[in-house]
């Protein structure tokens, strides 16, 4: 890297190269001096000397000056005597450091209010209301379908002795538990049952239920019992939340409400589905997608810029992954920022010099917030693997301007911010891909014009523990891009 924005290091290294067309040319010495401006390192005023240096070294040589100041432009240059005893000056660069640890002039985590479900989750709990209507009897619901011919069940059924079946059709119909629960469900009332389901999906799904607040035993006395699931192309195991519904036998009817999901992980509730859904008794597969109509953040705010611009600092991160734009142009050249790490001790940075995307008076800050590897589902099946280090993706970000007049301004994300998850990004994923249904797509959102008013304010969550590091990334830029084509044959 030669001109670097946002080193968040203390004390960054530098090196150089020689370059001569003469045989055996050999640095014999160094010396390297940095400055906090241009004018400074002309005038030999430097915050680093390294004095000469008898070595050959030219990679890895430490910085070793006063403290280095956050946000701040430093000017170098290094001076080589070759084995001639001749001295070569390198043309002057910079770097440029990154917040090093100072504060994010209160900037908040933000996030939607609301949150996205993905139909890959593995692992949930699933819970629900139904109640048999006209007479006792079977009353089914479904989890995990991607077809008629592909879905697992659980039927309840009221009549005496009552009985729960959990099942699945895999291209045919098949049972893996019948179980007596006429110990939980004592009358044939037409009243409401409360099940309770917990679902992992590794492997196989592995069920626990429970009725009206107790547990139902599996046919080997057992809290949990498996079901299996269909697999795909290759053999492995496809056990997800999917579609859910219901299919009610032949003149059997029944009524289906308070359908809710939570995370295993968290405890947490993700959504819930304030419908009652009247399930005819006509043999049909009822399904949808649960939750569809929540996706991806979209998040926005709009700022002033009242003074002529000298330059402008963008800082940004994401508990997932984020695009930043500004007046609708994407910050950087980045892709799935800012990167992985473990999340439970460092979360990264990203820094952008912003000067030339910022206009006098009002400029549209908008974000794209997606999972990441902070949270969804990692791999095809991996039970364990799901949420790892939340639930839900959030971001922050401060946009700091320093006017000609040499006064400065930051701009922050927190509760003022408008957000919308009615966008078209339904699933994103890293092994799953993504679902983009592109008549969601909202027009102009990114710019100033765009109103917003129907937006919800953004949703502020916890910040990391303090033990947690934000620090800077600086990556290598892309090189190339191959764009790929596909054929049909």
């Amino acid at each position: 890297m030669q001109t670097p924005v946002g080193i968040d290091v203390k004390q960054p290294q530098f090196g150089w190269q020689m370059k001569s067309d003469r045989y055996g040319a050999e640095q014999k010495a160094y010396r390297l001096v940095v400055s906090d401006s241009e004018d400074n390192l002309n005038r030999g005023n430097y915050v680093y000397d390294s004095g000469k240096t008898n070595s050959g070294l030219s990679v890895g040589i430490k910085y070793a000056g006063a403290a280095l100041k956050p946000a701040t432009r430093y000017y170098w240059r290094v001076t080589v005597t070759d084995e001639k005893k001749k001295e070569i000056d390198s043309p002057l660069s910079w770097f440029e450091t990154g917040l090093l640890g100072s504060q994010w002039d209160n900037a908040q985590w933000i996030s939607s209010p609301r949150t996205q479900v993905s139909p890959y989750r593995s692992d949930f709990v699933l819970e629900y209301d139904v109640k048999n209507v006209g007479k006792p009897g079977p009353s089914t619901f479904v989890y995990g379908a991607k077809g008629a011919d592909s879905y697992c069940y659980i039927t309840i059924d009221t009549r005496k002795p009552a009985r729960l079946v959990a099942g699945a059709v895999l291209s045919k119909k098949v049972e893996y538990q019948n179980i007596d629960i006429s110990n939980i469900i004592t009358s044939q009332a037409l009243t409401n049952h409360h099940v309770r389901m917990v679902v992992h999906g590794g492997g196989d799904y592995n069920l626990q239920i429970q009725i009206d607040g107790k547990q139902v035993k599996s046919k080997e006395g057992k809290n949990d019992f498996g079901v299996n699931c269909m697999r795909d192309s290759v053999g492995r195991s496809d056990c997800h939340l999917y579609d859910i519904g219901y299919v009610q036998q032949l003149g059997f009817d029944a009524q289906f409400s308070g359908i809710s999901v939570s995370d295993t992980k968290w405890d947490v509730l993700l959504a819930s589905d304030p419908k009652t859904y009247n399930a005819e008794g006509n043999g049909k597969l009822n399904t949808w997608t649960f939750n569809e109509e929540i996706n991806a953040p979209m998040m926005r705010n709009v700022v002033n810029i009242a003074k002529k611009v000298k330059s402008a600092r963008l800082y940004a991160t994401a508990r997932g992954f984020y695009n930043f734009y500004i007046n609708g142009k994407k910050a950087g050249d980045a892709y799935m920022a800012p990167g992985w790490t473990d999340f439970r001790h460092r979360i990264m940075y990203d820094t952008y010099d912003v000067t030339s995307m910022l206009t006098d008076g009002k400029n549209a800050l908008t974000i794209e917030l997606g999972n990441g590897w902070f949270c969804s589902n990692w791999g095809w099946t991996g039970s364990g693997w799901s949420d790892q280090y939340g639930f839900k993706p959030s971001a922050m970000a401060m946009l700091k301007v320093t006017y000609e007049d040499g006064s400065s301004e930051s701009f922050v994300t927190n509760r003022d911010w408008k957000v919308s998850d009615n966008g078209p990004l339904f699933v994103d994923n890293l092994y799953h891909g993504v679902i983009y249904d592109a008549r969601r797509e909202i027009n102009g959102w990114k710019e100033v014009s765009f109103d917003d008013s129907k937006w919800q304010h953004a949703d502020v969550l916890a910040a990391p523990d303090k033990n947690v590091e934000i620090q800077g990334y600086v990556g290598m830029k892309i090189k190339k891009q191959h764009n790929s084509e596909s054929k049909i044959r």
